[in-house]
């Protein structure tokens, strides 16, 4: 839910004179006028379009713009794979609430129909954020080429996985549970690989709901289906989205052990500082203040550790 703030009355007046100004500048960022016209381009171009819904007021917001928007890879993709757009939430109430953005800052992807097809919440390092959004691109072109594919070979592991995907990451939690379940109950070799991934998404879709036991069952089905499947990179994640489960669930030394696995198995993974931080901040709730050390200053002693680093340092303020 979007945070609210007292404003004086002299700010109160300042802020609604510049109701109507442009975003802060990022010039090297080409924004279209408006969200009709980034939809437009998209259709044009067969390509996808990025709605930035943003506050002036929000610390977060600010943050983003100065550490994601400026950095030069996010700008190169802003300014090339996608046609963007700024929404400031304030002025667009009507447009907040069609697509249900309740928090700022709020990234929309819309593929070349119009439609939603993955969303990028909060704060998240410039590499995360690339990563997510690459992925949510990818998500929606594999998306529609498997419904096409579903059509003339319904029992398709691999297309079912994919539409499963698409539709979770489009806000249709039922019909994504209805093909990854579908995959889940083929048997044989030839779907293993794909079982693997069912049940990780399965987990994702459960953790979204605030169902944590559910998703903890599914991301342990996830890592003992891709260890048969030698799918390391479904265990990757699986692993690591289990120990969060067991932090919020407050299980600190299962969540610390989990990560702890994780850093054992995968010590080049891409979520490696993710993994030290939930390995630090369990073993702290656990009482184990030398381990959670070692781990929070390991992460400060990481290159572009980012958000990760700043948690740990502040941890670690207690811990000095």
């Amino acid at each position: 839910m979007l945070r609210i703030r007292a404003v004086s009355a002299i700010a109160f007046v300042i802020f609604s004179a510049a109701a109507a100004a442009a975003a802060p500048e990022t010039p090297a960022i080409p924004w279209a006028p408006s969200l009709a016209d980034a939809l437009r381009i998209a259709k044009e171009k067969d390509g996808f379009a990025v709605a930035e819904f943003w506050n002036t007021w929000d610390s977060t917001c600010r943050t983003f713009e100065a550490r994601i928007l400026a950095d030069p890879a996010v700008t190169a993709f802003l300014s090339g794979d996608v046609t963007p757009v700024r929404l400031n939430h304030d002025f667009n109430p009507g447009l907040a609430q069609k697509h249900d953005v309740r928090v700022v800052p709020t990234m929309l992807f819309f593929d070349a129909r119009g439609e939603v097809c993955g969303r990028i919440v909060g704060y998240a390092e410039p590499a995360d954020f690339l990563r997510q959004a690459r992925e949510i691109i990818d998500a929606a072109r594999r998306f529609r080429a498997a419904i096409e594919k579903l059509r003339d070979t319904p029992d398709d592991p691999e297309a079912m996985v994919d539409a499963g995907r698409g539709y979770h990451l489009r806000g249709d939690a039922r019909k994504a549970k209805y093909h990854l379940q579908r995959v889940v109950e083929i048997e044989g070799a030839r779907a293993a690989p794909w079982r693997a991934l069912a049940r990780l998404r399965l987990g994702e879709i459960a953790m979204d709901e605030k169902r944590i036991g559910p998703a903890l069952r599914e991301f342990d089905a996830a890592i003992a289906a891709a260890k048969e499947a030698k799918r390391e990179d479904v265990e990757q994640k699986a692993v690591l989205q289990a120990a969060l489960c067991h932090m919020q669930l407050s299980e600190f030394a299962q969540a610390a052990e989990r990560a702890e696995a994780y850093l054992a198995r995968f010590p080049k993974g891409d979520d490696r500082n993710q993994a030290l931080f939930t390995a630090g901040f369990s073993r702290l709730r656990a009482g184990d203040d030398a381990a959670a050390r070692a781990h929070l200053e390991a992460i400060e002693r990481a290159e572009g550790a980012g958000i990760w680093a700043e948690r740990a340092k502040e941890l670690l303020k207690g811990l000095r």
